[in-house]
């Protein structure tokens, strides 16, 4: 019993971000793209914003390897979907035993009827799915979100509010979580789906990047499509009502009431019903792309429930909306997990509905980091969406009205290496539209760490002593310079040296670092002057050769060679970009290496010693003799 109510409180505290962000999706997809406006701090430019597509899924029953359908057992790859370069997707069954599909749309079409699976006889459902980076920036915090996957139940309505539905909360993902520039990578999602009932199922995927919808099956505000057809297993889903008393506006105005009756009922004629069910009532919120719970959690509760065939069970709540909070969204929430009765299925019914404020909130969305070289100086430049939240009712974001602050961590976030830095949002954002931002940070300001985390915050200017914080955005970035290195084994001669015969000096230059590095400067010196200097390119963790066409005039020569001279390039060390090397008509001299004297003269003083004992020995046993 504990179990399952911890895992029912698992899914609701993911409902904090995840059931807010499925209604911001069907919003954003159901109006046209907002214009950009891009402004840079501290110099910079526009900055770039991730990108990234699904190109293909596989659907898979009970095979997590994907292999070939086998008719026999109903295991393996049932279903495939493709993403085309003109904007759209189309489904292909792999199987003979077809569903009829769905009325498609122009995003999502169907070239074939839906496989049909019985989940009496299966008990997993697979998805992988292949993502690749499209921009031109490597996306962090990447991964692929399947949530939001549904059962709906035949008097439940995914277009109405209050929403009723039943997820197919047990579920796993699993993706890479960085993706470099023009990588392709898999990701994988499956669902348990034993006993799930003979209804529609829908599914939404959508890969992200920390907050940012880089791609989804979420068009023009549906809730999801449906890639298969569930059959094999009947159960009567209890009714979930959601009722509202009063209900005026959607708009909250003080003092305001919020009085709701939640229902539920057991449908079956032949079976007690044991559920467990938790609510959120009035709880505020300020954001729905980065939700954050503003304060005032309204009443948080749980109870189970036992109804017996056919019987109804209702809750009824009340409370005042606080006045200091009256511009704030406001959800109303009931989750219920079916614990026992006629073999409940694996599926969290949930029904919601959210008021909406009259007051403009600020989020930030689209955020990255990429390296950035400004004459001569290293940053790494953050790039973000300041985005005003949107509602029916929700206003403009005026200027001096919020500000944002930029702060870096190391990794773990036990030190601030940077920060925080505060600006004010100066210029209108409207309502729908999105200000880009770039802020450039000094890279000798980040040495305490290469990898470290960027944090976006931005918070309300009130009268209070501590403004309040809306949303927040952390991006783990890995600081991707070059170092270049030489060393005097790198040093060599084309030939023995020989007094005015020309030869040929070949440096060999690496980059150990995890950036590629163009047309740095190689300078060759011969004691101590000057005579060649030559523009090189190195890839990161490769090398190159430099060969440097010279003529000797004596018998020995000291030869240096100096990478990046003027240091135009800035490293994770300048410490190795000079070697020098002896070369004399008769053999090349190495540098000494002093490091290995003590060890040989260790070695020698023993070999003495034993030497000596059994020189010991031997006079000895002459003597006996």
């Amino acid at each position: 019993m504990n179990l399952v109510r911890d895992r029912l409180k698992m899914g609701l505290e993911k409902r904090g971000v995840i059931l807010t962000s499925l209604m911001f999706l069907a919003f954003i997809f159901s109006t046209p793209s907002p214009y950009v406006n891009s402004t840079p701090v501290n110099g910079g430019g526009g900055g770039l914003e991730p990108k990234g597509v699904i190109l293909e899924t596989l659907i898979s029953v009970d095979d997590g390897e994907f292999r070939e359908y086998n008719p026999l057992t109903g295991n393996g790859t049932v279903a495939k979907i493709i993403y085309r370069e003109a904007g759209y997707r189309e489904f292909t069954s792999l199987i003979k035993d077809n569903f009829p599909p769905p009325s498609g749309d122009y995003f999502f079409r169907y070239l074939t009827g839906l496989p049909v699976v019985n989940t009496s006889a299966h008990w997993f459902l697979f998805f992988k799915h292949t993502l690749k980076n499209t921009g031109d920036v490597n996306i962090e915090n990447a991964r692929l979100d399947g949530w939001h996957a549904y059962v709906i139940d035949e008097n439940g309505n995914e277009f109405t509010s209050p929403r009723v539905l039943w997820r197919l909360y047990k579920y796993e993902s699993k993706a890479p979580s960085s993706i470099m520039v023009g990588e392709t990578v898999n990701a994988v999602t499956s669902y348990q789906i034993h006993k799930i009932p003979s209804l529609r199922t829908m599914f939404i995927f959508s890969f992200l990047s920390s907050d940012a919808v880089l791609d989804t099956w979420a068009y023009q505000g549906l809730i999801g499509k449906e890639v298969v057809r569930f059959t094999g297993f009947n159960y009567s889903l209890p009714r979930l009502e959601l009722r509202r008393f009063k209900p005026g506006s959607i708009i909250l105005t003080p003092p305001e009431t919020i009085e709701y009756e939640f229902t539920i009922a057991n449908r079956m004629r032949d079976s007690s019903l044991n559920a467990s069910i938790q609510y959120k009532f009035a709880q505020t919120v300020t954001w729905e792309i980065n939700l954050w719970v503003s304060a005032h959690q309204g009443l948080i509760g749980s109870q189970e429930v036992s109804l017996k065939p056919l019987e109804t069970w209702s809750k009824r709540l009340v409370t005042e909306f606080p006045a200091d909070k009256d511009d704030h969204a406001v959800h109303v929430y009931f989750g219920v997990l079916l614990i026992s009765g006629k073999e409940p299925p694996p599926l969290l019914g949930e029904v919601w509905e959210t008021l909406y404020g009259a007051n403009s909130y600020l989020g930030v969305t689209a955020a990255s980091t990429k390296m950035a070289y400004h004459e001569g100086r290293a940053y790494v430049e953050l790039s973000f969406n300041l985005v005003p939240y949107v509602s029916p009712a929700s206003m403009d974001v005026m200027p001096y009205e919020y500000n944002f602050t930029i702060t870096v961590y190391d990794q773990d976030y036990n030190q601030l290496i940077y920060g925080p830095v505060r600006k004010s949002v100066d210029i209108p954002i409207r309502k729908g539209e999105k200000l880009r931002v770039t802020y450039n940070i000094p890279v000798e300001e980040l040495k305490q760490g290469w990898k470290i985390m960027v944090q976006v915050d931005t918070y309300r200017v009130t009268e209070m002593v501590n403004s309040m914080n809306y949303a927040r955005v952390s991006v783990p970035s890995l600081l991707s310079l070059p170092d270049l290195s030489v060393n005097s084994e790198g040093v060599d001669l084309y030939r023995p040296m020989k007094p005015g015969v020309e030869n040929v000096a070949i440096c060999r230059v690496r980059n150990l670092g995890i950036s590629d590095v163009k047309d740095v400067r190689v300078e060759l010196l011969v004691d101590d002057e000057p005579v060649g200097l030559q523009n090189a390119s190195v890839q990161a963790r490769s090398e190159t050769i430099v060969n440097f066409y010279w003529t000797p005039s004596g018998d020995a020569h000291k030869v240096k060679v100096v990478v990046d001279p003027e240091n135009a390039v800035y490293e994770m060390n300048e410490g190795n970009n000079e070697a020098e090397r002896i070369f004399s008509s008769s053999v090349q001299i190495p540098p000494m290496d002093y490091r290995w004297i003590i060890p040989a003269v260790v070695a020698a003083v023993a070999l003495v010693f034993l030497w000596l004992r059994k020189l010991g020995r031997t006079v000895k046993l002459r003597e006996n003799l």
